[in-house]
């Protein structure tokens, strides 16, 4: 029997990486031939596995899900390495031995007050409260780990000691400091006394209002003066709704909780101070909750997508211009203006549109323009800008057949496309003028902003007198006597001139004017008889 023909085995350890690779489950000794796939899956076993809190850690046996072949060794040992699950935990479990005391840390300030027999205050009793979350190992059940107590500080309210005429206290405000989860806990003690130097002389009271989410800082304090035991006249409403509108809310009212009058003491040396305590409010800001402290742009970004023209003069047309917003809701302190990045009012940016309209270009007379249309697509955060210019068009420019220009011959635009602003018409009227023939009566520009030179050819002048007869002939007596008369008068000028005719006009051209000239006399002489 070959080696090859001998039975292999394997062996498939879970092993925990967090007690030292101490075997958690092992499949024993699995059989088979050499080259042949292993018949196992870990899957169900890791499914196990992770229901008592592991996690996998490093596959070794069948990683991608398929199973390996067995290998020529007579025994191969593969390794499934796995780690403690964690998870975190917000709530007492008696299961898990997990009681209030592992997630929460309660503080208390006690205010004692003695020494005004059956009218002293009971204590005055108030409490913070510190939370935390912790982990735990999801296969020992116990905590491994606490994550941060929540909040890091917290304030307790400032407490204003209770008036009791006849007496008075060296403590008119007692309490408000700000501790820590490790020292929470606070106790005072008032003592008051008999009031033995009583005044008649005008009292002070005063009313502070302070930030309890600044560690009770003072936000403004309004000092009354009035006459000894007498009604303190003061409504703390105003002074509330001004705080209101910079952002602050009422927490604690110390002054008349429950509509109270207060009146003045009667002792020099004591003045009471009532403590009215504001903390921040949260909320949102946007397009329609605007606030001082944080800048438009933060919730309102205006974008446009504009097309700007120019080139054509007063025919110019006007810009083109799209608008866009886009809009997004903060959550913030309303009073320092603070933007919470996970507050509960943030939401994402929002446009009013999705994409900016096509632009047509106009057509303007004239003129063609560098682009047909504009289509710039998806609104973005920046505003986009187009230019489109205009060029004048060329002109048809008539010439005569030795190339100059023609004296007092229309020279016409070419007509822009109606169509599209970028060309002209393709089919360009040449202009008639009188004297001159042209071979063409339309012309193709080859750019749009040339001008185009059209060849005329002068029309030739007739030779021939032609004498009209029969009936007609009294009819048209007058008006060929005045034609003759001009062109009589033009013939004689240019014989007056002969040393003024151009080298072009021959001697047998002067020729014919003076046969003319004599001829004409004779027709004259004719038709006035």
């Amino acid at each position: 029997m070959s080696l090859f023909s001998r039975k292999k085995k394997v062996v498939i350890n879970y092993v925990d990486l967090d007690e030292d690779k101490k075997i958690i489950t092992s499949t024993g000794e699995i059989i088979g031939k050499a080259g042949k796939a292993v018949d196992y899956s870990s899957a169900d076993e890791l499914k196990k596995l992770a229901d008592q809190g592991y996690k996998l850690s490093y596959n070794e046996y069948d990683p991608t899900g398929s199973a390996p072949a067995f290998s020529n060794e007579s025994l191969y040992t593969y390794t499934i390495s796995l780690k403690h699950d964690t998870e975190e935990l917000d709530h007492a479990d008696a299961n898990l031995g997990i009681t209030k005391n592992d997630l929460e840390r309660v503080g208390k300030q006690v205010v004692h007050y003695k020494s005004a027999a059956t009218r002293t205050p009971q204590d005055n009793v108030s409490y913070v409260t510190f939370k935390r979350n912790v982990m735990i190992d999801k296969v020992t059940k116990k905590i491994v780990d606490s994550l941060d107590w929540q909040p890091e500080k917290q304030t307790y309210l400032m407490v204003t000691t209770p008036e009791i005429p006849g007496y008075i206290t060296e403590d008119p405000v007692v309490g408000g400091e700000t501790v820590t989860p490790d020292d929470c806990d606070r106790e005072y003690t008032v003592e008051y006394e008999i009031n033995q130097q009583p005044s008649t002389e005008d009292q002070t009271v005063k009313v502070e209002y302070v930030d309890h989410d600044d560690e009770n800082q003072e936000i403004v304090t309004d000092t009354l003066t009035g006459q000894a035991n007498m009604l303190v006249d003061y409504d703390p409403k105003n002074t509330i709704e001004k705080l209101e509108k910079q952002g602050y809310t009422l927490v604690d009212n110390g002054y008349n909780p429950v509509g109270e009058v207060q009146f003045y003491s009667n002792n020099d040396d004591y003045v009471p101070t009532y403590i009215m305590t504001m903390k921040h409010t949260i909320g949102p800001v946007d397009v329609d909750h605007p606030n001082d402290e944080v800048e438009k742009a933060e919730y309102l970004r205006e974008v446009e997508f504009a097309v700007n023209y120019e080139g054509a003069g007063s025919a110019t047309p006007n810009n083109n211009v799209q608008k866009a917003r886009w809009t997004r809701s903060l959550t913030i302190d309303r009073v320092t203006g603070k933007i919470f990045a996970d507050g509960q009012y943030i939401t994402d940016w929002q446009v009013d549109r999705e994409n900016y309209d096509d632009v047509q270009v106009p057509v303007v007379k004239g003129y063609h323009a560098d682009k047909k249309s504009i289509a710039d697509g998806k609104v973005t955060q920046v505003s986009v800008n187009k230019k489109v210019t205009y060029t004048a068009n060329g002109h048809i420019i008539p010439v005569d057949v030795d190339g100059n220009k023609i004296a007092g011959a229309p020279t016409p635009v070419f007509e822009t496309d109606p169509k599209d602003p970028t060309q002209v018409l393709d089919q360009q009227a040449v202009p008639t003028i009188e004297g001159y023939s042209c071979d063409i009566k339309t012309t193709a520009p080859y750019d749009p902003a040339k001008d185009l030179e059209i060849t005329y050819k002068a029309e030739k002048d007739d030779d021939v007198l032609v004498i009209p007869v029969g009936q007609k002939k009294r009819l048209k007596r007058k008006s060929l006597l005045s034609q003759q008369r001009q062109k009589r008068r033009k013939n004689l000028r240019l014989l007056q001139n002969q040393k003024q005719l151009p080298q072009s006009l021959s001697l047998k051209k002067i020729k014919t004017i003076k046969l003319q000239l004599l001829t004409l006399s004779i027709w004259t002489t004719m038709v006035s008889n």
